[in-house]
């Protein structure tokens, strides 16, 4: 795999169009399409729409295991996350890649209203 391939994921554009016509995605009132997350997702998706984070960090603060499977979840449900590598020195004093992930305008709007679905006037925290 090329490196230009693994810096920047964005959701598949076949998958947007599913989103409209899969089960996982509901109408609220107002004509507003939702995405149903699971509450790790929801978790993951609320600290992404604050700003980006490393997956140690997604891992630590979402209280899940796995950020880049439970990411893929998020992507495949149509919510678009990009990742990119950044250099990150562990404890031992090692430097190495992590993916660092974060969500982009174009796709804020969606997460906001799925992350917070049912919490009343929190999804305008955009």
């Amino acid at each position: 795999m090329r490196q230009e391939d693994r810096t920047l994921k964005k959701a598949d554009p076949a998958t947007k169009s599913a989103l409209k016509s899969s089960s996982k995605a509901t109408q609220d009132s107002g004509n507003n399409t939702r995405v149903h997350l699971s509450p790790t997702e929801r978790r993951i998706v609320k600290l992404l729409l604050d700003k980006p984070h490393i997956s140690y960090e997604v891992e630590s603060l979402a209280f899940c295991r796995y950020a880049a499977d439970n990411i893929q979840h998020i992507r495949a449900k149509g919510i678009c996350v990009t990742t990119t590598m950044v250099d990150y020195t562990r404890l031992d004093g090692k430097s190495v890649k992590v993916g660092e992930y974060s969500i982009p305008p174009e796709s804020r709007e969606l997460a906001a209203r799925s992350a917070y679905a049912g919490e009343g006037n929190n999804a305008s925290k955009l």
